[in-house]
């Protein structure tokens, strides 16, 4: 059994995969949309993407979706199309949740919103904004804390995930 297929059993088989994107600002998400697909075509859940291309402070909290990757699409998005398509090829159902404040609030929002069972997250950023400076830069760790009932992927920069089971 390699570490993939036991990450799947230690979360019992999920049903919903979250996994952050951007606009291809931040590498560490594409590192951990890698991951997230892997574990989504082992265990048969759908993956949830959380897009933060669109976050800011001058808005009110609100979200977007969940969305097909078709309606997505339709409202002009096509930065997220190489992850549609590669999730698409291997028979992964997808949505896509957009979150409007670039907040620890914003995670729980998606994960308690969406039915989420494992988050896979970059455990550091490479790039981070100042607001994930001011949050933390340990994603994982930071989503941990908000949302201690959702399994977490952490994945880091080199090496393989860790998996960190919910709290009891």
């Amino acid at each position: 059994m390699n570490k993939l297929t036991t990450i799947v059993a230690a979360a019992h088989r999920p049903r919903r995969i979250l996994v952050p994107a951007d606009d291809g600002r931040e590498p560490a998400y594409r590192r951990a949309q890698h991951y997230a697909i892997e574990l989504a075509d082992l265990s048969g859940a759908e993956l949830l993407v959380a897009d933060r291309s669109k976050e800011t402070w001058a808005d009110t909290p609100h979200h977007i979706g969940p969305l097909t990757p078709a309606e997505y699409q339709q409202q002009g998005n096509h930065h997220l199309d190489e992850l549609f398509a590669e999730a698409s090829a291997r028979g992964i159902e997808v949505r896509v949740w957009v979150a409007s404040l670039p907040t620890p609030e914003g995670f729980e929002e998606a994960v308690t919103s969406n039915d989420v069972q494992l988050a896979v997250l970059p455990d550091r950023f490479d790039r981070p904004t100042w607001t994930e400076r001011l949050f933390g830069t340990r994603m994982a760790q930071v989503a941990r804390a908000v949302a201690p009932g959702v399994a977490v992927v952490s994945v880091p920069r080199g090496g393989f995930p860790d998996f960190l089971s919910p709290a009891a």
